[in-house]
């Protein structure tokens, strides 16, 4: 056997095992999560702010563009879903971006942890009349998840503020974030839809990843000098 032909079959193998793991939902889960993680990570350490702002914008417009319109609720759309992540681009200015790194680590672990909980251990149901596939188990993995990350924030940036107030904060973040993703929920029932849209392996569109972050930082927004002045003072 020559190289080429064995380098063309060790391709169709891993092309094979790439498609049999991607079958899964949780894996393509996993790895869109690890790529989304990548990109906002660099776009906010590695760039201006005005990068991050562009990229927030342009998901904001693709939305817009092909996911809301499904939703046919056009009198929430300034509330709904361009508020919040104009709110979003507001929080990523000055002083107060570190809000953003701690709304965006909030979501996003709530997230994770919620689905993880929720598909492993779930059986009461939250809410399932808006959405019957999440579970009571998993908002509460999907909290201590959230609590974990925000504790791991807390020792990287050495916060002076008291562990319990700031535990405090971050459950009430967590709770934020489930509100969110319960708004969302009861949209896509109301519109017939699983999912918001289809760009996101194993996720779903942009809104459905993007729906725990809205409630969160529309708050932190609000109260975004006496939070920063708390956390990190």
């Amino acid at each position: 056997m020559n190289s080429t032909s064995l380098y063309n079959q060790a391709i169709v193998a891993i092309k094979a095992l790439y498609t049999l793991i991607t079958k899964r939902s949780f894996i393509k889960r996993i790895i869109t999560a690890s790529i989304i993680t990548i990109v906002v990570y660099a776009l906010y350490m590695q760039s201006s702010p005005i990068f991050l702002s562009i990229g927030i914008a342009t998901t904001l417009l693709y939305i817009l563009l092909f996911e809301w319109p499904y939703f046919k609720q056009p009198f929430l759309t300034p509330l709904y879903p361009v508020l919040p992540l104009l709110l979003i681009i507001a929080l990523n200015q000055g002083s107060y971006r570190i809000l953003l790194c701690f709304c965006t680590l909030i979501a996003a672990s709530y997230d994770m942890g919620a689905y993880v909980t929720g598909t492993v251990y779930g059986k009461h149901k939250l809410a399932p009349s808006i959405s019957p596939k999440k579970t009571i188990e998993g908002l509460w993995g999907g909290i201590v998840c959230a609590v974990i990350a925000g504790w791991l924030l807390y020792i990287y940036f050495a916060l002076q503020t008291p562990l319990c107030l700031y535990t405090l904060v971050v459950i009430v973040g967590a709770l934020c974030a489930a509100s969110g993703d319960l708004l969302e929920s009861w949209l896509k029932r109301v519109a017939h839809l699983k999912d918001a849209g289809s760009i996101l392996p194993g996720h779903g569109g942009f809104l459905d990843r993007l729906d725990s972050l809205f409630i969160i930082s529309a708050l932190v927004y609000i109260t975004r000098k006496s939070l920063y002045t708390w956390l990190f003072f």
